[in-house]
């Protein structure tokens, strides 16, 4: 069972990274930390959940 479910609009290539690996490479990519800053200080969004049975 997967965590999270994604569906790409065109083929493409994914790759994956654990939260320790994007932080270490965000410690090094400016860019890339402050892009994540700014996703992190946007409000959650609503998903639409499952039930839990």
């Amino acid at each position: 069972m997967w965590e999270y479910t994604a569906r790409a609009v065109t083929a493409c290539t994914v790759l994956t990274l654990s939260h320790q690996d994007l932080e270490q490479v965000a410690e090094r990519t400016e860019s890339l930390r402050e892009h994540l800053r700014r996703l992190r200080s946007l409000p959650r969004q609503r998903t639409n959940n499952p039930p839990v049975p």
